[in-house]
């Protein structure tokens, strides 16, 4: 156990340094690319990019468990922002459903603020966005429609009834 303790460099005392699976040496080309996609989203955060995580790295490979943390802490604040957006989403998804008068223009809206965003981030690794940006642009179509108009402002005809 305190050999296995001595090759994790220590973690109980310091911040050493955490072998790489076997094999694990350097990055290649395709997960440094990945990585820089993902790491890109998360600038916000001031996530270190694939590049910054290969210089921390030292020639055997190993990954200091510094570094390590300041990517799991960078994902964490992205993890929550994104289910307080989703969990926004649903909530306005649910007011659609039933019609809430003030959902429509959220959604419209909502719906143009993210095609930008989208379309920004759509590079030969991950063309299925496209697809999102198509599902936006149909919301933003059905609820421009007389249908839809209709259909949200029918509990403000029955309250004026």
């Amino acid at each position: 156990m305190s050999d296995a303790m001595g090759e994790l460099g220590g973690i109980g005392g310091g911040m050493g340094n955490m072998p790489m699976l076997p094999g694990m040496g350097g990055i290649d080309a395709s997960t440094k690319s990945s990585l820089n996609s993902i790491v890109d989203v998360n600038r916000i955060v001031g996530s270190l990019s694939a590049n910054e995580i290969e210089v921390r790295m030292n020639s055997s490979g190993t990954l200091n468990v510094d570094v390590l943390m300041e990517i799991l802490e960078g994902a964490a604040i992205i993890a929550a922002i994104e289910i307080i957006l989703g969990l926004l989403i649903f909530v306005v998804g649910i007011c659609v459903a039933k019609g809430k008068r003030w959902a429509r223009p959220v959604s419209i809206i909502s719906s143009i603020i993210s095609i930008p965003f989208i379309i920004a981030f759509v590079n030969t690794d991950n063309q299925i966005l496209l697809l999102l940006a198509a599902f936006n642009g149909a919301i933003i179509y059905y609820m421009l429609k007389p249908t839809a108009r209709d259909y949200f402002n029918q509990s403000l005809t029955k309250k004026l009834k």
